[in-house]
């Protein structure tokens, strides 16, 4: 052992680094740490990049109202009805007499124009997910495919079936689609940007483990 790393040893004999040393360490150590950070925020980008298969997020909203609304204490009394009757209307969209409704429409569409889906009900289910606002009258009904037109057709056509069973399973239909889903422009999965910069944060720590790792042995 030379005469630095004997210095350096009985340095951090306590087994405590302060922060002025540990910014020496990376100080001296620079390339080092520069290296692995790179390379390991370059391996986060090609996952995210060309490893992961990326997938689209399409979103319908719809709107839940009571029609009946006079007065401004009835308004509010129906506004707290509508917002209650979500939790109901998240649950319905996503039973089993909806999604397999709209499963055999995906699979035969009426329009020949769209392109059909074979999807299980297994799967079509897993795809589809309900959000909801907090003390709003509107939901979110929410498709994740690996396909952009495929996550905005899917986001339609539940919505659509959604909207024609409603009527028959409550007796009533006070919902109307706010806002229909749109083909996404891109991905919502994976973010590459945030695999990057986890990478980077990645390396820098782990660089970082292995300066100090090398001052203290």
């Amino acid at each position: 052992m030379n005469e630095t790393q004997t210095a350096n040893q009985k340095q951090y004999d306590d087994g405590s680094i302060t922060l002025w040393q540990l910014l020496r360490i990376m100080k001296r150590h620079f390339f080092l740490i520069l290296i692995m950070t790179v390379l390991i925020a370059g391996g986060g980008f090609a996952i995210a990049k060309y490893a992961l298969e990326p997938q689209y997020t399409s979103t319908a909203q719809i709107l839940v109202n009571q029609k009946d609304a006079t007065a401004n204490g009835q308004a509010f009394n129906n506004q707290q009805a509508a917002v209650q009757m979500i939790s109901t209307y998240k649950e319905l969209i996503t039973n089993h007499q909806i999604l397999s409704s709209a499963q055999k429409q995906l699979a035969q569409p009426e329009d020949t124009d769209q392109p059909a889906y074979q999807l299980s009900y297994k799967k079509l289910k897993k795809m589809v997910s309900v959000r909801t606002i907090q003390n709003a009258q509107v939901f979110e009904l929410r498709v994740k495919a690996p396909n952009a037109q495929e996550a905005a057709t899917i986001a339609n056509t539940v919505t659509d079936t959604f909207q024609n069973k409603i009527k028959k399973i409550m007796g009533f239909n006070n919902t109307k689609v706010t806002s229909r889903a749109i083909v996404p422009t891109k991905p919502s999965f994976p973010n590459v940007l945030l695999f990057t910069l986890g990478g980077a944060l990645l390396g820098l720590f782990l660089g970082t483990v292995v300066a100090v790792f090398e001052e203290v042995d």
